[in-house]
């Protein structure tokens, strides 16, 4: 249910952060666009997603309006 997150939960959203600044940080150095394909990200968002909707969602999961 909803509270305080674990810490297991705490470190893969972290993680996920700062997978995708470091990718945004490659491409700035590379000067390219800063998006990538999705599939590299798509387990990442989806448990952020997932954190989004346990801990922060008021109106109901992402994308349901």
């Amino acid at each position: 249910g909803a509270g305080v997150l674990s810490a297991r939960r705490a470190n893969r959203l972290k993680q996920a952060y700062l997978t995708y600044r470091s990718a945004v940080h490659r491409c700035s150095l590379e000067e390219t666009a800063a998006r990538v394909e999705e599939p590299r990200f798509q387990e990442l968002r989806a448990m952020v997603r997932r954190c989004w909707d346990e801990y922060l969602a008021i109106d109901g999961p992402i994308g349901v309006t």
